[in-house]
C-alpha cells in the first residue's frame, strides 16, 4: 500500500513538473519566435490566455484528481 501511494503521488508531482518545464523553456521554439523583451523575465507563454489557462486548470487539475480518486478506490 504504502508504494502504491508513494508512486501516486510521484506521479502527481513528475507529470505537471515536466508539462511546466517543457513549456517555459520550449515555447519560443514551439511558436517559432521570442517575443520577451530584453531585461524582461517573464514566462512567454503568459501572454497566451487560453493555453495558460487550459495548461494551469486542466493539467493540473486532472493530475491532482486522478490521484484523489485513486487513493479513494484503494481504501
Amino acid at each position: 500500500m504504502f508504494h502504491q501511494v508513494m508512486a501516486m503521488v510521484a506521479v502527481t508531482w513528475i507529470v505537471p513538473s515536466l508539462v511546466f518545464f517543457i513549456t517555459i523553456f520550449g515555447w519560443q521554439h514551439f511558436v517559432g519566435i521570442r517575443t520577451v523583451a530584453v531585461g524582461m523575465c517573464y514566462v512567454q507563454y503568459m501572454e497566451e490566455a487560453l493555453f495558460n489557462c487550459l495548461l494551469q486548470v486542466c493539467v493540473s487539475l486532472s493530475v491532482c484528481l486522478s490521484l484523489c480518486l485513486s487513493v479513494c478506490m484503494s481504501s
